[in-house]
């Protein structure tokens, strides 16, 4: 379980992530190719933990699983967000403001001193405490950041659409997106209280959703 799991909501993202960028590449809308690479970059992160289940962890599946998982990818779904309810100068400008950013921290997570040792004794579980504290309380802004654009994006969206009684479909696409977001985030929580297979099965429900909600904004 613990690597059929990670195997089906990996191969699921990937899928996802191509569509949406086929969908980018003949509609051309930049919501559609922010989610497509936040989707790319949840790939990764559950892909890290696909080789995590198999061969244990190790330095480099680690590094990209805090990169790609617990920094950027809720950041990058509610940047998506953003460019899909607000004026285009303004998600431009928190994109720039979210990419430096990214950039800084990928530095410091290939950068950090990370303890292999707890890699080695964790198996298939991920050791947060491998990496130094610090960087992990640096998760907390980008999170927040995602977390907040896509519920206020999601309550936006279904406060104007229901008043005007147009774009249900929208509305309910982006409650979705955030509910699927909020399943990938409690997905650590829930690793520790009944194992791997518990983070995975959130980041796959997570998936499904987000999924169906991109359907629905279509």
């Amino acid at each position: 379980m613990n690597v059929v799991l990670p195997f089906i909501t990996t191969a699921v993202v990937f899928v996802f992530a191509i569509l949406v960028l086929w969908q980018f590449f003949s509609r051309h809308k930049a919501y559609q190719l922010v989610w497509g690479i936040a989707l790319v970059m949840f790939g990764i992160g559950t892909g890290s933990q696909l080789v995590a289940s198999i061969w244990g962890w190790s330095l480099v599946p680690y590094q990209l699983y805090w990169l790609f998982g617990a920094f950027f990818t809720a950041a990058f779904l509610g940047q998506g967000t953003l460019y899909l309810l607000v004026p285009r100068w303004l998600a431009n400008v928190t994109m720039a403001i979210l990419v430096l950013a990214s950039l800084v921290v990928a530095y410091l997570v290939f950068a950090a001193p990370i303890d292999t040792g707890i890699l080695a004794k964790a198996g298939a579980v991920q050791p947060s405490e491998a990496m130094p504290g610090g960087i992990r309380f640096l998760t907390m802004p980008f999170n927040v950041y995602g977390t907040l654009a896509l519920v206020g994006g999601a309550i936006y969206s279904a406060v104007f659409y229901w008043r005007k009684k147009a774009r249900g479909d929208r509305a309910w696409g982006n409650i979705l997106i955030a509910v699927g977001t909020i399943f990938i985030g409690a997905g650590g929580g829930l690793s520790k209280l009944g194992g791997p297979e518990y983070h995975s099965l959130a980041q796959l429900i997570g998936a499904i959703l987000i999924f169906v909600g991109f359907l629905k904004t279509r």
